[in-house]
């Protein structure tokens, strides 16, 4: 079902909106094939807490995180390295893995921040992303409060989408 959302469903900014009505505000897409996820460009208008931010989830094949690639009929993983969505920076990392369960399923979210590196060869900001690394920097980069931010909004997102996505998944189960 999850599989069925990101990679065919998810289409519009009103579909966004639907995941969370307070915290999304607009989204795109960016080389976005059907049925597929990885190699597209989830483009988004969000509020993290009290802050909008203006992201570029690009998704990547699994493999990249965890050697292979562990998705088959029973598992869904969907890994992306986060960033900005206006500059050519790129700060973070996702993977939403979730797996068939005898009552469903179960979905496991993690959230790797204050990965800062320059996306693409055109601005390079070498001395930044080597300062930004820096653990101490991170510490006062990426704060508690932000993180429970993030933590709040994944939850609120994933609850609200267990909500309507199974009647949704079976509205739509020829795509």
């Amino acid at each position: 079902m999850v599989r069925l959302w990101f990679s065919e469903y998810l289409q519009t900014t009103e579909d966004y909106k639907r995941w969370h009505p307070k915290a999304h505000v607009w989204m795109d897409w960016e080389s976005k094939e059907p049925g597929a996820l990885v190699g597209a460009s989830h483009l988004v208008h969000e509020y993290i807490g009290s802050i909008l931010m203006k992201l570029r989830i690009n998704f990547v094949d699994p493999a990249l995180f965890f050697d292979v690639d562990p998705n088959d009929k029973d598992h869904f993983v969907a890994c992306a390295i986060v960033g900005d969505l206006d500059l050519p920076v790129n700060f973070g990392l996702l993977c939403h893995a979730v797996k068939r369960t005898e009552d469903g399923s179960e979905m496991r979210s993690r959230f790797w921040l204050g990965h800062v590196k320059a996306r693409g060869s055109k601005f390079s900001i070498f001395r930044l992303s080597s300062f930004a690394n820096l653990p101490i920097i991170r510490l006062v980069a990426v704060s508690r409060s932000g993180g429970k931010d993030l933590q709040i909004h994944c939850l609120e997102e994933m609850s609200i989408l267990s909500g309507f996505l199974p009647s949704l998944h079976k509205e739509n189960s020829n795509i």
